[in-house]
């Protein structure tokens, strides 16, 4: 309830775990469509949580030097000490054609959808920096909820071989 039709703009290989978490919404339409940024500065806002180490960095605005952006802030995450880091980034647009590897060549692996506000959604990523997670060790009853975490799973082992 009162949710306004919406088309969710999501990397081609996680089209299906996305529909899957937001099927029960029957408001949103995925969509594979990529397009470039056209606008010069990328945005960022950054919540650091230092006690736990953890941070969420929010795309506020993705432009042409997207990637540049991002990784600067994070080494300057990594150097303050932060070893999990959540990235937000809009769904409501499409999204540059290789984000998710671009992404992926960072450490940042597919965490799932967000919804922020009414009218905005967010893709999830996630970085663990030099750390192990246990995802044995979380346990979920909901059907959807369990495979959003195999599937992190499978993306998390992903990086791993990459390293």
């Amino acid at each position: 309830a009162g949710f306004e039709p919406t088309i969710l703009y999501v990397p081609e290989p996680h089209h299906d775990i996305t529909a899957r978490l937001v099927s029960p919404t029957e408001v949103t339409t995925i969509s594979i469509k990529s397009a470039e940024a056209d606008t010069a500065e990328t945005l960022l806002s950054v919540e650091e949580i230092e006690e736990d180490r953890y941070a969420i960095v929010t795309v506020e605005q993705l432009g042409k030097e997207w990637l540049k952006v991002l990784r600067k802030q994070l080494q300057k995450l990594n150097s303050d000490g932060i070893i999990t880091v959540h990235l937000h980034l809009p769904a409501d647009e499409p999204l540059p054609e290789n984000i998710d590897s671009d992404l992926f060549q960072q450490g940042l692996f597919y965490s799932g959808i967000t919804l922020k506000t009414m009218e905005r959604w967010e893709l999830v990523y996630t970085l663990l920096q030099g750390q192990h997670f246990d995802f044995s060790a979380v346990a979920l009853h909901e059907e959807g909820a369990q495979a959003l975490k195999d599937y992190m799973y499978q993306q998390y082992l992903l990086i791993k071989e990459k390293a």
